[in-house]
């Protein structure tokens, strides 16, 4: 989340999920792939498990920033809602909590348009990563 030393305060304007989301979807989905290999009925039990492990994380990175600016809200919502979104076949009700608290950490969107943008962006990763996102359906 802060590799590079990323400032969600003088961040500029989001062009997408940023990678670290996406290698903690590339990780779930190795988990996946190895306990659906030994027994698919256990998938269940242990995405929920992980996605809340990984919501809980979420909460504590984002409760410890400082100062957000503009862009970084932006950021840090895309980055949220994504995960959020992608993992949403698994959630339990204290990960649902956890997304929720996070963005409630996270000042809201100014304007309709910004809205539309967040949107426009959560939906090009998803079908950008279409197929790596199926396991979670």
């Amino acid at each position: 989340m802060y590799a590079g030393s990323f400032d969600w305060n003088e961040c500029l304007r989001p062009e997408g999920v940023r990678p670290y989301i996406k290698t903690a979807l590339m990780s779930i989905i190795t988990i996946h792939a190895e306990v659906y290999s030994i027994n698919p009925d256990l998938v269940p039990r242990f995405l929920i498990q992980v996605i809340q492990m990984t919501s809980e994380e979420v909460l504590r990175l984002i409760q410890c920033i400082r100062k957000v600016g503009t862009n970084g809200s932006m950021q840090a919502r895309l980055d949220i809602e994504a995960l959020q979104q992608a993992t949403a076949a698994f959630e339990s009700t204290q990960s649902s909590t956890n997304f929720v608290e996070a963005l409630d950490s996270i000042p809201d969107m100014s304007s309709a348009a910004d809205r539309r943008f967040l949107d426009e962006h959560i939906n090009k990763f998803k079908s950008l990563l279409i197929f790596q996102l199926r396991c979670f359906s």
